[in-house]
């Protein structure tokens, strides 16, 4: 088993905490036995041992265990509404009804819509979804209007499918990237346009 720290952006440190606001929770992640010249995104030889209680999660990296699996540590601090999504990611149709100009685009999955009137699937308009990971050990989540706080930890199997987190700017303005982490601990983050744009099926002309 290996180990993988990901920050989706900014400089991570541990003890990892962070809260939205009084009401919200803290989000705290512990994490012990790391080697000195550990560098976030780098990727350990071992495995972790994990505990966790509510918003809390404790780590103790174990050198010395191997399996084929790769443990994902996702770390997240950020302004509010700047994390989207984390699972299993799949390309669909984009429903593009919207109340007014004003209004944000339906976001709701193709699948689950009824027969409602005014909305739409357009050939070309696709967007990302995330199903629930399998290997999802433990999440946590802090949000408000002033913050996003978020941090999971995840085990790969050589057979899962890749771990995707989707991040975006301040409340989905501007700036949104998909990260992509597979079993092999191989890790991407690309625009959202172009993530989309290679996983549409192509169409004949």
């Amino acid at each position: 088993m290996s180990v993988l720290i990901y920050a989706t952006h900014g400089h991570i440190s541990f003890p990892f905490e962070g809260s939205a606001g009084l009401t919200r929770g803290k989000v705290r992640v512990e994490f012990t036995g790391l080697p000195d010249s550990f560098r976030i995104g780098e990727v350990l030889p071992g495995s972790v041992s994990l505990r966790t209680a509510g918003k809390t999660a404790i780590l103790e990296y174990l050198p010395n265990r191997e399996t084929p699996n790769l443990v994902v540590i996702t770390l997240h601090r950020g302004s509010a509404g700047t994390f989207r999504q984390l699972g299993a990611a799949v390309v669909e149709p984009q429903c593009k009804f919207k109340r007014s100009p004003y209004d944000w685009i339906c976001s709701r999955r193709q699948r689950e819509h009824g027969e409602e009137v005014g909305h739409a699937f357009l050939p070309g308009k696709m967007s990302v979804f995330t199903d629930p990971h399998p290997g999802v050990q433990w999440k946590a989540r802090s949000s408000s209007g002033g913050a996003d706080i978020y941090a999971a930890v995840a085990v790969l199997t050589p057979e899962d499918a890749p771990l995707t987190i989707v991040t975006s700017g301040y409340r989905g303005r501007s700036n949104w990237e998909v990260h992509t982490i597979t079993p092999s601990g191989a890790v991407e983050c690309i625009p959202y346009s172009e993530y989309v744009a290679k996983h549409t099926p192509a169409e004949i002309l």
